[in-house]
């Protein structure tokens, strides 16, 4: 926890300031330092955490907190002992809350930012109610892959322009692999900060709350929840309302969280003995009959052998207001698990929303990362949690191809690029040409990637050396074409250079050759945007969307967010001359930046056959985005300002800007 000591504003109030901090893994004191230095009063701030760890977990104590001991208070248990996140609640509030008058509960891996402690306080007194309680999810960070725990704060923080609101999202039972049947909340993006007056939440996250300590004397945590992790949100969120407390969204970013679990233990994987299970279970039928859901509550009583009642006071429902109210107001039926369009909508009107097709598209690309990297879903060292509820989708991951060796298709491209191997080498009776070399050559990238997803290490590394040899033949290939057809054009041979560049680069990624591909390939990104202006055909277009792939796989491999900052020069002279491009075609002269202006998103775009312009459009912006800055996310929004509606209105840029306004980005851009 965090919290402050007492102090007098010019206002002569006096105030107290805590923050709960549970500890779920990694260098906790890393998360208590940051607290406490980005507070605008660090002196009137106390941190109170408690530790749930096995004596050898020295990653949970890299850092010195000497400076802070005065400010500090600490309650220890083993990791064995531990009871999950609302048991360790339960003891911070009982053991380590004194006479504070202002409560702040946030994850353990949470950020918050400069002068927090003003901000909350400034949120609070907006709230137009006399016992408001300030809950959201918050925008995320994530850290590098290289990630050190004790090493220097590399952390990434998320760049999203707006406020969120907290929504229904679905019952347990409608997900794969879940063994329970508690609403799931999450957080929709909003047009509008409602003018600074924070709006009221329908639903309650355990991940931020800030409000009066007198919360926490009127509806303190149930010890007796043992190892529950889903049902703990909701089932405050009704005893908070039924209490008298109004929830409200605050308007401003306070903070932000970890999502990947991938540095981080996972709590539930400890959780296998009989009797943690049966208390568990024990657990969920005390939710379930709290919150209604009796058809669920017996289903676990049945496992159980006995009935689970209700938590009665101090853990159960408040007295000021019924369950039936609260239903009506967030849009929720426990009993029949009905979620209406306001639960889902948080209370806000869809116009102020991002698309919902574009937040459920995004969704999806977020749960496809987890099969591809589990330990971002199950937590660092527990891939094998996410194998037990998917294992047909991450078969792959674990086996490579689930054990049955490479696809069907995988071996009918292989064959087909090796029999046209054949017939090139027996086509030629002399030296290749340079057309010729860059054909063998490409062959060769081919033959390699798809030996790699054939599982064929040996093989693969073979072709792309290959590869490299045969750009290195094109080169003088290239100086005895030019001599012999002297009245070929600076933009042909200009091409000629950037396909042999583009080999070579795709050869020394095959070959993992990252930092010498950086090189080779960063040189031909401006060729490639001047050549796109000169020569203004397809071939130029596709050559600079191969660079740009390129460049995405050897910086995406090494995880080079500053490298990739780099670029932008580059793909801003890219962007400029595929605009003027389409000014030109369309008998235009370049006119300056406008706000697009077309129908809204609300409706998912129309398939339809997609250009290589927009191809590179697309590329060009994931590239930009991909820096994780201001400046990239400004050339990435000129994708949908500078370029003309023709080309910012494809189905695949519409699709995009969907779903970067589901991540926060560019609410006020239509195309």
């Amino acid at each position: 926890q965090l919290g402050c000591r007492r102090w007098q504003d010019d206002d002569a109030q006096t105030h107290d300031l805590r923050v709960d901090r549970q500890l779920q893994g990694l260098a906790m004191p890393v998360y208590v330092a940051l607290a406490l230095q980005q507070a605008t009063y660090p002196e009137r701030v106390v941190a109170g955490v408690c530790h749930q760890v096995a004596p050898e977990d020295k990653e949970c104590f890299l850092l010195d907190l000497d400076r802070w001991a005065p400010q500090i208070r600490t309650y220890f248990i083993r990791h064995d002992e531990a009871k999950g996140p609302c048991f360790a609640r339960a003891l911070i509030q009982q053991e380590l809350l004194k006479d504070e008058d202002y409560y702040l509960q946030l994850d353990s891996h949470f950020r918050l930012v400069d002068g927090w402690d003003e901000l909350l306080l400034a949120e609070l007194a907006a709230c137009p109610s006399a016992r408001p309680v300030l809950t959201t999810l918050a925008a995320a960070y994530e850290l590098p892959r290289g990630h050190r725990p004790g090493g220097p704060d590399d952390a990434m923080l998320n760049r999203r322009e707006c406020m969120a609101v907290l929504c229904a999202d679905k019952f347990g039972d409608q997900c794969p692999g879940q063994d329970d049947a508690f609403l799931r909340i999450k957080s929709r993006v909003c047009r509008t900060s409602f003018g600074g007056m924070p709006p009221p939440a329908l639903f309650w996250t355990a991940r931020f709350h800030f409000s009066s300590a007198q919360v926490v004397r009127e509806c303190p945590y149930d010890p007796f929840l043992d190892y529950v992790f889903f049902g703990e949100e909701i089932s405050m969120a009704a005893r908070l309302f039924t209490s008298g407390w109004d929830l409200f969204n605050p308007t401003r970013t306070v903070g932000y969280h970890l999502q990947s679990r991938s540095h981080r233990p996972f709590y539930t994987e400890v959780q296998t003995s009989e009797l943690s299970i049966r208390r568990h279970r024990y657990a969920k039928g005390r939710l379930y009959r709290l919150l209604g859901d009796n058809r669920n509550a017996i289903a676990v009583e049945a496992g159980l052998g006995g009935s689970a009642v209700a938590p009665s006071a101090p853990y159960g429902l408040g007295v000021q207001r019924t369950m039936a109210m609260y239903e009506a107001f967030c849009g929720i039926t426990f009993l029949d698990h009905i979620i209406t369009d306001h639960g889902r909508r948080g209370g806000v009107v869809k116009e102020l929303l991002a698309p919902t097709w574009a937040e459920e598209a995004r969704s999806e690309l977020q749960s496809a990362r987890c099969l591809v990297s589990p330990e971002d879903w199950a937590g660092r060292g527990n891939a094998e949690a996410l194998h037990r509820q998917f294992p047909e989708a991450t078969s792959v991951e674990r086996g490579g191809g689930g054990g049955g060796g490479p696809s069907a298709e995988v071996m009918q491209a292989l064959n087909a690029v090796r029999l046209r191997e054949a017939e090139l080498r027996a086509a030629i009776t002399g030296g290749m040409s340079l057309e010729q070399v860059l054909e063998y050559g490409r062959l060769c990238v081919r033959l390699g990637e798809l030996s790699s997803q054939a599982g064929d290490a040996h093989a693969a590394t073979k072709a792309f050396a290959e590869a490299l040899s045969a750009a290195a033949r094109g080169a003088a290939a290239r100086g005895a074409a030019e001599e012999e057809a002297l009245a070929a054009s600076a933009p042909e041979q200009a091409r000629r250079r950037l396909s042999l560049i583009l080999l070579q680069g795709r050869a020394l990624a095959g070959l993992q050759h990252f930092p010498q591909a950086k090189v080779v390939v960063e040189e031909v990104l401006v060729v490639a945007g001047e050549l796109v202006f000169v020569l203004d055909d397809e071939v130029s277009e596709v050559l600079a969307l191969e660079v740009l792939a390129l460049l995405h796989r050897v910086y995406e491999q090494t995880d080079d967010r500053v490298g990739v900052e780099g670029l932008l020069p580059g793909l801003r002279v890219l962007l400029t001359n595929v605009a003027m491009n389409a000014e030109r075609l369309q008998g235009r002269s370049p006119t300056p930046p406008s706000p697009p202006s077309a129908p809204d998103l609300q409706e998912p775009p129309t398939e339809g056959p997609e250009t290589v312009t927009a191809r590179l459009l697309d590329a060009i912006l994931l590239l930009a985005l991909a820096t994780g800055t201001y400046a990239g996310d400004t050339l990435g929004r000129r994708v949908f300002t500078d370029c003309p509606v023709e080309l910012r209105g494809s189905a695949r840029l519409r699709r995009q800007l969907g779903m970067l306004q589901a991540g926060g980005l560019f609410l006020d851009l239509v195309v």
